[in-house]
């Protein structure tokens, strides 16, 4: 019994250690001095993107750990030969790994409630390890490239779009910086990312909801898909607008309605907003 109670205790704080880091803004806008090697290749600085990893291969570590136990208890149990100490270390193993399963998937199911983000551990459409990417990338996968030229750095992918961003923002009325957040959190600047729910390009425009958005162009050219994501946001906006006088409030209205119309995400909303007050900071400071 006290063996259970320190396991639950330890998995209570694992628990709420992750969702202290998985919510704060403060680290989230932390980044490192030294790139971080992560799954695909790839390399980063960004806190958000790290943690993530460490998320997503804590809850593959956890499925194969607890696998593994069960089959070593299911073995140890058929093996006692009736005798009761065997029997009962056998279900002690049993009982502990399906505890920890059951630890994990409370865990999952908090973090998908936070932000779905947080836990999508889908890799199958990554092309390759280097080279061109290609269609079927999901968002933040890298490495990306330009015309052969391997791109690591938001602030050289900021200068290839900017010349768009602020063109667009400023015929909608927006502030450009809104969009960079956008861009940053939905696809981080990879113009041919493709999420698991068919959101396609820099801003992730949903296949399902904006159908006309892929009848008339090529969902990959960067200035296409900057031009209709920024008149989506701005609809978005003066829909806040109305809801709130407080310009602040309405930008973090306008970034969850973006995620969700209908049900605007306010866990979405956070993630973004920081985004938002990083590029704001970068432009003031």
């Amino acid at each position: 019994m006290k063996k259970n109670k320190k396991k639950m205790f330890l998995a209570a704080v694992v628990l709420t250690s992750i969702l202290v880091f998985s919510w704060s803004p403060a680290f989230a806008q932390y980044k490192n001095q030294e790139k971080i090697p992560g799954p695909g290749g790839e390399q980063t600085s960004d806190f958000p993107t790290y943690l993530k990893q460490i998320i997503n291969f804590g809850f593959a570590t956890i499925g194969i750990l607890a696998l593994w136990m069960i089959v070593i208890g299911a073995y140890q149990y058929l093996m006692a030969a009736g005798n009761i100490g065997k029997v009962d270390s056998a279900k002690e193993t049993i009982g502990s790994a399906l505890l920890g399963l059951i630890l994990g998937l409370c865990a999952w199911i908090i973090l998908y409630k936070i932000n779905p983000d947080l836990v999508k551990m889908d890799l199958s459409r990554i092309q390759g390890l280097g080279g061109e990417v290609g269609a079927g990338i999901l968002p933040g996968s890298l490495p990306r490239s330009i015309a052969g030229k391997v791109i690591a750095s938001e602030d050289e992918m900021r200068k290839l779009y900017d010349p768009l961003i602020e063109k667009y923002a400023k015929q909608e009325g927006v502030d450009p910086n809104a969009i960079r957040a956008l861009i940053a959190h939905e696809s981080k600047w990879n113009r041919e990312a493709i999420s698991p729910t068919n959101d396609y390009g820099l801003m992730q425009i949903n296949q399902s909801s904006h159908s006309s958005f892929f009848s008339n162009g090529n969902w990959k050219d960067p200035e296409y898909n900057i031009s209709y994501g920024t008149k989506y946001f701005a609809q978005r906006l003066n829909w806040a607008k109305s809801q709130t006088s407080d310009p602040n409030e309405q930008y973090y209205l306008a970034f969850a309605a973006y995620n969700r119309p209908a049900n605007p995400n306010l866990g979405y909303a956070s993630l973004v907003n920081w985004q938002f007050q990083r590029f704001s900071n970068q432009k003031t400071g």
